[in-house]
């Protein structure tokens, strides 16, 4: 991929080329920024992601199901926070799904679980952190999210709703000490 711009100031044309290699399946397996930064992916036999190393060297696996749902990620820290640096620590996260393919509960290395709950539409509806903090939406039947409650206590309200059902105003009801605006009005 090669991109030219022309310097409004200089006048001059500056070529940026980006590098991508694809393999026999038709994948993009690696990238080469015009830094010269290199992004690469390993695929397993249905195409999954399962092995990545971002620009700075840093790898992380990933576990996918016979549907193709990530059940686990392992990120690796490394000393310097680059991957020439030494492996120190490995993050590790395991995803729970529910039949319907949502993803229902996400645990850390230390089973620490996020859950997440849906309504009968299929729309999540909550969400627990594992700090005990919840969040929660209220749904009117058309889809739109008529009410949001921040884990922190904040409530944002739709109060307009135009006949294209689409958010006109909102209200939002801060938490004690959460600062910023209290009302959003949009023109569509």
């Amino acid at each position: 991929i090669v991109e030219r711009e022309i310097s409004q100031r200089l006048g001059t044309t500056l070529t940026f080329t980006t590098v991508n290699e694809i393999d026999a399946q038709d994948r993009i397996f690696a990238t080469t920024d015009p830094l010269n930064h290199r992004r690469e992916v390993g695929f397993d036999s249905r195409s999954n992601p399962v092995a990545m190393m971002d620009a700075l060297g840093n790898t992380s696996r990933s576990v996918f199901d016979g549907l193709s749902r990530t059940t686990s990620r392992q990120m690796d820290l490394r000393q310097g926070g680059v991957g020439g640096g030494m492996v120190q620590h490995t993050i590790s996260l395991a995803n729970d799904w529910d039949a319907n393919s949502r993803l229902k509960e996400q645990r850390d290395d230390n089973a620490n679980p996020t859950k997440t709950g849906f309504d009968s539409l299929d729309r999540a509806d909550h969400k627990t952190t594992a700090d005990g903090l919840c969040t929660s939406n209220d749904f009117s039947p058309t889809g739109v999210a008529l009410k949001v409650t921040d884990s922190n206590g904040t409530v944002v309200e739709v109060t307009g709703i135009d006949d294209l059902d689409r958010v006109t105003e909102r209200t939002i009801h801060r938490a004690g000490g959460v600062g910023g605006t209290t009302f959003e009005k949009f023109r569509w």
